[in-house]
């Protein structure tokens, strides 16, 4: 990739673009984005590119890998370098494939894949640029030199080890589930994928990522259980026609298999066997360790043999069950509730019964919290004549 040695910024960037690689600027001299949406304003449209480099003639070029389904393997010297030829002895040998050379004198090693960004998981100093990641291109500079081609040409086809050492290290890879591809349920859900893409305006488009964005849904829906061939059918009809420009046929079906090849997942990995069999097994599980439910219509048997309820006050409050106070506002619900609670806290007399055992009371405040607890509680403290405490309704 790249058109010549002596091409100004503007013209590079445009070659780029042709390539189909998706490019924005970066500021002088630096890595930082140079305009707002950084990577996500990454295209392939002249126009814009013209309009950016005409208004910074100097500005670097930032790419993003994943518009032409690449990942780059990011050496930093002298650590990154020693690694890498490490793992080459171990692993084997890479193939020779499109690198650039940073200022600092590392790599930049493109490979064909799906591989998002990591940071020393394929070792000390090496690092991956992939979904939503980018890299500087010739001639970008910075304060130590120029980036430089070293091997022109295309992306190769990434090693399986270097996908298998970086899936183990950062996402296990999602293996076959043993469901069948292009179930009715998995295709069906495919075609909702697809139909509210559409429907939001997420569809490709030329200059805007958009051979990203269908390779990436290609995986998707081929995780999600649709066949190479249906999940082409399903993209043909239902979503390239809404893409601007449309792609041909052959263009694809060269993406659908480039993305079966590639892809993070096994086909169908993420694709769901049919509902009706996973209720049924579970249904099944469930009658055989439950036996009678919870909740159920109770025979006549069943209703004459309930215990007598229990109470907490004889014929007032019942030790398991649920009690509602209700009245007007402003009729002392919430001392009357209060003094009940305590009145069980404390096992004293009250209310018309004798003193008991206390027992454990949570009294939950949903509102005024101060006053019940800095006035109401304390004034049923507050002693009555001859040293007691006053009833709770004199206290108040």
């Amino acid at each position: 990739m790249g058109k010549g040695r002596n091409l100004t910024f503007l013209e590079q960037a445009l070659a780029y673009a042709a390539d189909g690689l998706a490019v924005f600027p970066c500021i002088p001299g630096g890595k930082k984005p140079a305009c707002a949406r950084g990577i996500l304003a990454a295209t392939t449209d002249p126009d814009t590119i013209r309009a950016w480099w005409e208004k910074t003639p100097s500005a670097n070029i930032g790419a993003a890998p994943a518009s032409l389904g690449c990942f780059v393997i990011d050496t930093d010297p002298p650590r990154g370098d020693h690694e890498l030829s490490a793992l080459e002895m171990s692993e084997g040998f890479l193939p020779p494939t499109l690198t650039y050379r940073s200022p600092r004198g590392g790599k930049h090693l493109w490979f064909k894949g799906d591989i998002t960004n990591t940071t020393s998981k394929l070792g000390t100093n090496i690092d991956t640029r992939g979904g939503h990641g980018y890299v500087l291109m010739p001639p970008s500079q910075t304060p130590e030199g120029h980036y430089e081609i070293v091997h022109d040409g295309r992306a190769a086809d990434c090693p399986d080890w270097i996908t298998t050492r970086l899936r183990r290290d950062i996402e296990p890879r999602r293996r076959e589930t043993g469901t069948a591809l292009d179930l009715e349920s998995n295709v069906g859900r495919c075609r909702e994928i697809l139909a509210r893409m559409v429907e939001r305006g997420d569809v490709a488009i030329a200059g805007q990522g958009g051979n990203a964005a269908t390779y990436q849904l290609a995986c998707r829906l081929q995780s999600e259980g649709s066949s190479a061939a249906k999940t082409f059918a399903l993209l043909e009809t239902d979503w390239n026609p809404h893409c601007a420009p449309p792609w041909s046929a052959d263009e694809l079906a060269e993406i659908v298999a480039h993305a079966g090849a590639y892809m993070q997942n096994d086909p169908g990995a993420t694709g769901l066997d049919p509902a009706a069999e996973i209720f049924a097994a579970a249904a099944e599980r469930y009658a055989a360790e439950v036996k009678t439910p919870r909740f159920h219509a109770h025979s006549i048997p069943e209703q004459d043999s309930i215990p007598e309820p229990k109470w907490l006050l004889d014929k007032f409050l019942p030790a398991a069950g649920t009690a509602i106070m209700f009245g007007p506002p402003k009729h002392y619900k919430t001392f009357l509730a209060l003094d009940l609670a305590l009145t069980l806290a404390t096992g004293r007399a009250g209310w018309g019964f004798p003193a008991r055992e206390p027992v454990a009371v949570v009294y939950i405040v949903g509102e005024a919290a101060h006053n019940v607890m800095r006035l109401h509680r304390p004034a049923w403290h507050l002693p009555g004549p001859g040293g007691a405490a006053m009833p709770a309704g004199a206290a108040a």
